[in-house]
């Protein structure tokens, strides 16, 4: 059976309607390519649904995707991460550090961060 999902190269930043935008961001080396970030405009600055993959190349796709929004990742107010996953949680750090977002998460997922610094 043939995937209806388009390749990642043909991926662009989406206006989906009421301040709601896509932003595809890849998974370098992996089958799946990318995943949609949701950014969601507020007056406070963006609030993005999951970050993306921790890589160099994804950082920069969200970032661009971003700015081609005309949103600017340092205004970033928080970031959701639905589930933790690499490919939704992985660059949330790195935002954080970027703008000073909060982080908000399922409390399991927070424990298992937690635990995982904890232990290295």
């Amino acid at each position: 059976m043939k995937s209806l999902r388009r390749p990642y190269s043909e991926q662009r930043p989406t206006d989906l309607g009421g301040g709601v935008w896509s932003v595809p961001v890849p998974i370098p080396g992996n089958p799946l390519g990318y995943t949609l970030i949701y950014a969601i405009e507020s007056p406070a600055g963006p609030v993005l649904v999951d970050a993306g993959w921790n890589h160099p190349d994804a950082w920069l796709a969200l970032r661009d995707g971003l700015a081609a929004t005309g949103m600017d990742i340092r205004e970033v107010r928080g970031v959701v991460v639905t589930h933790f996953h690499p490919d939704h949680a992985g660059l949330a750090g790195q935002v954080r550090q970027e703008s000073g977002a909060w982080i908000a998460m399922h409390e399991a997922d927070a424990a298992l961060v937690r635990t995982m610094h904890e232990t290295g």
